[in-house]
Parts: C-alpha cells; structure tokens; sequence
C-alpha cells in the first residue's frame, strides 16, 4: 500500500519539469513565462510570478479545507489536510513578519 503514491509523486515531478523545459524551448527563451523560468525577469515578471504564487496558494489552502472539512464530516480527524494547512498558516505568518521587518 503507498507504493504506487510515490511513484505519482515521482512521475509528477517529472512531469513538471518535462513540461517546464518544453514551454522554455517553444518559446525559445522569450516571454514573460521564460524570463520567469529563467529567474532573470524584471520588475513585471516578478509580480506575475508573485500573483501567479499566490493564486496557487490561495486554490491549494481552498482544496485542503475542503478536504478537511469532508474528512471531519465522515467522521475522521481531518488530518493529514489540518497539518498542511497549519504549515501554511505557520509559513505565511513567518513569511509576514519578515516581510514587514525588512520595511
């Protein structure tokens, strides 16, 4: 049992970096998606790579609520969906703070 989870993770990863290195080339290393592949944007590729980030987190923090909340309804723990949305929590609050330090 599991076995076959990891191996999803593995071909995910895979997958996205397949995917990545296939839009970079058909692109030819032009565009907005390239210079943020590249982590050499400027100023407008950064903020779509932010609010690009942050819509990802937002649907990603949305889909683990619900699944925590249909796990409490069918009488579980709501777990492993709690932990993943505690570490958001914790990890946007950190985030935050140091944000609101550096001014």
């Amino acid at each position: 049992m599991g076995g076959w989870r990891h191996w999803l993770a593995v071909g995910l990863g895979i997958f996205y970096v397949v995917g990545s290195m296939a839009f970079y080339l058909w692109s030819r290393g032009r565009g907005d998606v390239a210079a943020i592949l590249r982590l050499s944007g400027g100023e407008r590729q950064r903020l779509i790579d932010t609010r690009a980030s942050a819509v990802a987190g937002l649907v990603t923090l949305f889909f683990c609520l619900a699944g925590m909340v249909v796990d409490l309804v069918r009488g579980g723990t709501g777990n492993p969906w709690a932990l993943i949305l505690g570490v958001g929590g914790v990890a946007y609050a950190v985030a935050a703070g140091v944000l609101v330090r550096r001014g």
